[in-house]
């Protein structure tokens, strides 16, 4: 009931104690908030943004990755030949993101060589993508392409003119940075063009440049044990300027999913309270992330501790920051409450939570959120990483002992076994350890604990 290790999770060092029992893992719908044991293998960082593959498209953006991801629209150019076949220019994304040049020739046999800018392409089923050495300018862009038939077949160069009426630049590089910014869509158009990104109206410049920034907090606010992913569809609208007029709306969606770096809290609990000068601040993440508290550098490589001055009654805040490369950051925010007399704080809690044991041990789920006072024995407990779990049998409302709560607190405290001692906080869940004919107990966050003598 003391809990195991999470996956996913920067392990504790080897110098912490063993846990006093292995229980097997919550259902992944309610993680368990738990402290690792040694030893455990490092988890790495999460994979970088995932490309899709695909084989490229006219409009849109084809995948998501920390840093400038281009959506391309231009114009396909047709060329009929002597024997009255069409070349067919055409530019588009690639799988990376990059831009090419797709080229379809019906009278092109497999293994035909098209070369662009010294770049080559080679024919197959009819078509070929040529990788750019770099992006077409806005409008009008003539190019040549030199056709080489394999074998005996026919040679040639042919002149095209490519149109880029506009260039949508996904930057997604401020989500690893030391700030929570937003993605940012920037717009290259040619003046007069309309842009709508996500049904906002971009405003452009002069030269038709313009951005729009989309907000992500949701994704990446709050502590997570999971490094879950920003998946976003964000569908634009462009009237694009063709030949010097307005041509027909183009729709489409950009697309980017980008994972966010896991953030685990042990040290503050939600709602701390105290009494003290200062709060320690220590959790973990994946392996390679660094953290930051308040801005200040506390931890590298998975595990992180550091403290913070509490210099006068009333609240502080604090906000944790886990960043890593090629993810999004992960931002958590608490708030600590120092008090000049925890027992006056314990009546005032007391007086406002009245609920004791026996009213939410039958209806756990219930009654989560709710304020509760454990006011019981202690069981057993282990420290971890700054984080205190006990197991306590409580007496506050129950009319059959045993009465367990298993007693989460964001600090160190050296309860002993028989130890009496008071919890203020609320209930985060139904624990269960696993055990065959075992019923779930309540799991309190604690905000504060008092402690008596040992019996």
């Amino acid at each position: 009931m003391l809990g195991v290790a999470m996956p996913g999770i920067a392990p504790l060092r080897n110098s912490d104690p063993p846990p006093v029992a292995r229980a097997p893992l919550a259902p992944a719908a309610i993680p368990p908030i738990v402290p690792a044991p040694p030893p455990l293998v490092d988890e790495p960082l999460p994979a970088p943004p995932v490309v899709a593959k695909n084989g490229g498209l006219p409009l849109g953006l084809v995948a998501g990755a920390i840093g400038l991801l281009v959506a391309v629209a231009g114009v396909a150019v047709y060329f009929f030949w002597r024997a009255g076949a069409p070349l067919v220019v055409k530019p588009r994304l690639g799988p990376q993101g990059n831009e090419q040049l797709e080229l379809t020739c019906p009278t092109c046999p497999d293994g035909t060589a098209a070369a662009i800018l010294g770049v080559k392409g080679i024919f197959a089923n009819k078509t070929a993508a040529i990788e750019l050495p770099s992006p077409l300018k806005l409008g009008d862009n003539p190019l040549e392409i030199a056709i080489d038939r394999p074998a005996m077949g026919r040679d040639e160069s042919v002149k095209v003119s490519v149109w880029i009426p506009y260039r949508l630049k996904f930057d997604l590089s401020n989500l690893a940075g030391p700030q929570a910014d937003p993605i940012v869509v920037k717009v290259e158009t040619l003046p007069g063009t309309v842009v709508k990104i996500d049904g906002h109206g971009v405003t452009l410049d002069a030269q038709g440049l313009g951005t729009q920034p989309i907000d992500v907090h949701a994704e990446t606010d709050g502590a997570s044990d999971e490094g879950k992913i920003i998946d976003k569809s964000i569908p634009y609208e462009i009237t694009p300027i063709v030949a010097n007029k307005p041509a027909a709306v183009e729709r489409g969606t950009l697309s980017a999913r980008v994972p966010v770096v896991p953030l685990h809290l042990d040290a503050p609990g939600t709602h701390l309270v105290t009494d003290s000068d200062k709060v320690t601040v220590a959790g973990r993440t994946a392996k390679g992330a660094s953290v930051t508290v308040n801005g200040k550098t506390v931890g590298a490589n998975g595990i992180f501790f550091g403290t913070v001055d509490l210099p006068a009654p009333g609240e502080t805040a604090v906000e944790i920051r886990a960043t890593a490369p090629q993810v999004a950051a992960r931002t958590a925010h608490v708030s600590v409450h120092r008090v000049a007399n925890l027992e006056a704080e314990a009546k005032a809690f007391e007086a406002a939570h009245p609920l004791g044991y026996d009213a939410v041990s039958g209806s756990i789920d219930a009654n989560v959120g709710q304020g509760l006072v454990v006011d019981g024995e202690v069981r057993q407990s282990r420290i971890a990483n700054h984080q205190t779990v006990a197991i306590v049998d409580d007496r506050h409302g129950c009319a059959k002992h045993p009465c367990l709560v298993r007693v989460v607190y964001g600090g160190d405290l050296d309860l002993k076994p028989r130890q009496a001692v008071r919890a203020y906080g609320r209930i985060t869940r139904p624990f269960s350890t696993g055990e065959a004919g075992a019923k779930p107990v309540p799991e309190v966050e604690a905000d504060f604990v008092l402690r008596g003598k040992s019996k």
